[in-house]
């Protein structure tokens, strides 16, 4: 004969496990949350050396992918950013942004891909052909080359994407993080005339949590002090200072309106503390806002969780 045998679980107990599984995943979540999708780290890597200045912004982002904006020159790529994103096991980039097409911000996107490092998408506007054609120094403008470039990455499999004004490039669900384009102007047909090509950079803002970085490329003069009027959401703790810090870049109603708690300059040391940087040096010192130069270090990291911000040189 068989026997069928019922067990019963105490109700007090069943509520207190009950309760215990409910305070474990309040507690996981917490954590999960605190620990990995309130956390940005924001690393300048130097692809600045010799007389050369160049841009490298590295974003490791909450949903877990790795961003980057520019690259600099291409050989200042392949011996110092390449290698920094080897030591630091980075295989792959879901998103590569050019802030403006100067050869010292998109030279290295061939390098990269060369080197076995797959982009997920390429945001990279090529430039109006009017203010391209006014630069004809070596380094200037070249629309040519820009396509070249773009076509180069298309055929690695990577989709070209364009940076527009409002575009919103965070993924994450999670309201603590957003990234998203201010401005770009075409250089062309724009409020303040024609300008030249670094006043097409797209002007960047990351949020997170309370803590806001501002990214405004190379913006110059005219776009500078068009946006120190007329611009929206430039208030900032960190700044990306433009144009590697040079005093023929944003004016400084500028960054009366960043009013930044720290400044960051992906540039030479030798070139801010020169004539060439004299302004925005003595505004800076002024104002008692600290500044952190790229080639002094091989990176300056920003770690950002929880509203807060820690800073830290390699």
């Amino acid at each position: 004969m068989q026997l069928a045998m019922t067990a019963r679980l105490n109700p007090k107990l069943a509520t207190g496990v009950l309760l215990v599984i409910v305070l474990v995943t309040i507690a996981l979540v917490r954590y999960m949350s605190s620990n990995s999708s309130h956390e940005v780290t924001w690393t300048i890597i130097n692809v600045s050396h010799g007389d050369r200045t160049g841009d490298a912004h590295l974003l490791q982002v909450p949903n877990g992918e790795t961003w980057l904006i520019d690259t600099g020159f291409a050989d200042l790529a392949e011996f110092m950013l390449v290698p920094y994103l080897q030591e630091n096991n980075i295989t792959r980039l879901d998103k590569l942004i050019i802030s403006h097409p100067h050869r010292n911000h998109y030279g290295g996107i061939h390098v990269l891909l060369d080197a076995g490092i797959s982009i997920g998408e390429l945001y990279f506007n090529a430039p109006h052909p009017i203010p391209c054609a006014n630069e004809d120094w070596a380094m200037g403008c070249d629309l040519e080359h820009v396509l070249s470039m773009q076509e180069y990455a298309v055929q690695f499999g990577v989709p070209i994407k364009s940076l527009e004004p409002n575009l919103v490039l965070s993924t994450t669900l999670n309201e603590v993080f957003s990234f998203r384009v201010l401005y770009r102007f075409d250089g062309n047909d724009t409020p303040a005339g024609i300008t030249s090509i670094n006043d097409t950079s797209a002007i960047m803002r990351m949020d997170v949590g309370e803590v806001s970085v501002l990214f405004p490329g190379d913006i110059g003069q005219q776009i500078g002090e068009y946006l120190s009027i007329n611009g929206e959401g430039l208030d900032t703790d960190l700044l990306s200072i433009p144009h590697h810090g040079v005093s023929v870049s944003a004016p400084d109603s500028f960054f009366d309106r960043a009013s930044p708690e720290i400044g960051f300059v992906s540039g030479l040391d030798s070139l801010w503390n020169s004539d060439r940087a004299a302004r925005i040096k003595s505004y800076f010192d002024t104002k008692n806002i600290p500044v952190y130069v790229s080639d002094k270090y091989r990176a300056i990291r920003v770690e950002i969780n929880n509203g807060s911000y820690e800073v830290y040189t390699e």
